[in-house]
């Protein structure tokens, strides 16, 4: 699948607009700026990382064409002129072994990345969870302190 593909956009129909008297203060126009673009980006998210993963697998399968294609030059260029190309057994296993650690070295790299990344997320859900708690609060706080200026504008 190319990336052209996961970017394309596409035209949605525009609904008919009716003539509704919708609020115009700052904060009704804020918060409908804030729907339609949080909107548009979640309708865009997948589309993007998939298109990130694709890109990623392009790229994976293009350095291993080239390791290939440069060990299958050396061993026709070896062969043809006549080069001996086998390895002692102690720099076979050695190599057996380097790839060994190189792959576990992946897969731990790996685990520590996804569980981060879960940590992460964690975190993220905690904060939006308690993030309601904190505007109630910072609420109160605000209707504690309007009795105050108001008294202090009478005055």
């Amino acid at each position: 699948m190319s990336l052209a593909s996961h970017t394309k956009i596409e035209k949605q129909p525009t609904e008919p607009k009716h003539h509704i008297k919708e609020p115009n203060d700052v904060y009704s126009v804020f918060e409908k700026s804030l729907e339609r673009y949080f909107k548009e980006v979640k309708e865009n998210a997948a589309g993007y990382l998939q298109a990130v993963s694709d890109l990623q697998q392009e790229i994976l399968e293009m350095r291993k064409k080239n390791i290939e294609m440069a060990l299958d030059i050396q061993k026709n260029l070896s062969e043809q002129a006549g080069v001996t190309s086998s390895l002692p057994e102690n720099l076979s296993d050695l190599a057996n072994v380097i790839t060994e650690h190189n792959v576990k070295t992946w897969q731990l790299q790996n685990g520590l990345i996804l569980a981060s990344l879960e940590a992460l997320s964690r975190n993220i859900q905690a904060f939006n969870s308690n993030a309601k708690v904190f505007a109630d609060v910072n609420g109160k706080l605000v209707d504690s302190w309007i009795p105050l200026f108001k008294q202090k504008n009478n005055e």
